[in-house]
């Protein structure tokens, strides 16, 4: 009985017929192998998930986050796993072996989606421990200008939606924080947590300079600034 390794990669068929392992313990699959005695249904099944996949990359570039959000991926993910099931029922004189890799959403997706631009040009970015941040702050130091306002600390003004925009940003995933953003200011690095109100007739954007240190020291203060709309 022949082996396939079940394995989508966008290259037209799902079924490989052998395994190997490279030069840096990196496992890959070849002799990629299209079964042309299966039904049309399971064809029609392949097709649907080969054209799901190829719309799965960034349309712009390869190398940066995918728009797939948690919810498409886990649509994908359920139609690859019964085209499996469907395929194991019906190829009996084939010994089919799951190595699909289940898609997730990029996360790096947010940040992307906020700005692409200024993802391209890395002026926004994900941590996910406090040390690499920390790090990234001292490279970061908050400067004097005559031309930005010297904002007294933890008190809420509004901005328009282009200050808000003007902002970059980092996000934050460790600890309390999920996906926490963390604002700075473009001309100086001084640091702000910004939101946007949008429970009235028209959204209102919000901005607080902040003390840095409690970003790491007083992280449930900050949180429920936010979630109070910085009041």
């Amino acid at each position: 009985m022949q082996t396939l390794y079940f394995y989508i990669n966008g290259s037209g068929s799902p079924f490989w017929k052998e395994e190997k392992v490279d030069i840096n313990g990196g496992i890959y699959y070849s002799d990629i192998h299209w079964l042309h005695d299966i039904s049309d249904q399971l064809k029609k099944e392949w097709d649907r998930l080969d054209t799901l996949y190829s719309n799965y990359r960034n349309p712009i570039d390869s190398s940066f986050p995918s728009f797939w959000t948690n919810s498409m991926c886990d649509l994908f993910n359920n139609l690859a796993y019964a085209f499996l099931g469907n395929s194991i029922s019906e190829l009996k004189s084939y010994t089919i072996i799951d190595k699909f890799t289940p898609l997730k959403q990029d996360e790096r997706l947010w940040e992307y989606r906020l700005d692409p631009i200024k993802y391209h040009l890395n002026h926004n970015s994900s941590f996910y421990n406090k040390e690499d941040f920390k790090k990234f702050l001292e490279n970061k130091l908050e400067i004097e200008s005559n031309q930005v306002t010297d904002l007294p600390l933890y008190k809420g003004f509004r901005i328009s939606y282009q200050e808000y925009k003007a902002f970059n940003r980092s996000f934050l995933t460790f600890e309390k924080y999920n996906n926490f953003p963390i604002e700075f200011c473009p001309l100086t690095n001084r640091t702000f947590l910004a939101t946007i109100n949008d429970g009235g007739h028209a959204a209102v954007f919000i901005a607080m300079r902040i003390n840095r240190e409690d970003i790491f020291q007083n992280e449930q203060k900050l949180i429920d600034l936010i979630n109070n709309y910085l009041e």
